[in-house]
């Protein structure tokens, strides 16, 4: 009887590494999304030619001043792949004139794209207006694959009549990521199963 479980338990044993053998080879993992968000409530003013930036870090835990309302951390660059994302910005101006503002986003490649650079008008029954930006539209996703991103925000200079200011009260990226689990990690939960059902049968 012992033997026949020694025997139970080797081929068990064996059934693991090959399974474990099979998945480091092939890779084999499925795939799912992840949604990250970060936001940024703080009420930014802006005059002419002023400007601010937003550091959105998806992968450790904020430190910027102020810090983000909303913290987006456990990005993963070696085993996440961004699959769309979007930036958004309440802008607020309480002068109800029309102002002209510039969004540009910088990645720590050195990569860099110019959003927007245009007039914008507000009205009485809409002092706010929301500028929403698919970035997989300026092709931007690859820069974002470390999961870092820095936006600036400026109040772009403008004729003596009109001076160019407005409040930002709202910044905050989306992020939609593809995650693969690691294969070994997959390998050894495979074969955790296999042991378990191995002392299973040895304890009966």
């Amino acid at each position: 009887m012992r033997k026949e479980r020694v025997a139970m338990g080797k081929k068990i044993i064996l059934l693991g590494l090959v399974f474990c053998g099979i998945l480091i080879c092939s890779g084999m993992a499925e795939a799912y999304i992840v949604n990250f968000f970060e936001q940024y409530t703080d009420y930014r003013y802006l005059g002419e030619r002023q400007q601010t930036s937003y550091l959105f870090d998806l992968v450790n835990i904020n430190s910027n001043s102020p810090l983000p309302t909303t913290d987006a951390f456990g990005y993963n660059p070696a085993l996440m792949v961004p699959q769309s994302a979007r930036l958004e910005f309440d802008i607020f101006a309480p002068d109800l004139t029309y102002e002209r503002i510039s969004f540009k986003l910088s990645a720590t490649d050195g990569g860099g794209v110019l959003l927007w650079n245009h007039w914008f008008w507000l009205t009485p029954c809409n002092p706010t207006t929301t500028f929403s930006f698919n970035l997989q539209d300026y092709g931007f996703l690859d820069s974002l694959s470390d999961g870092r991103l820095k936006t600036i925000v400026l109040a772009n200079g403008t004729p003596c009549c009109n001076y160019n200011d407005f409040a930002i009260t709202r910044a905050s990226l989306n992020v939609q990521a593809e995650a693969t689990p690691e294969p070994m990690s997959m390998a050894l939960f495979g074969l955790g199963l296999l042991t378990a059902t191995y002392l299973k049968r040895r304890k009966t």
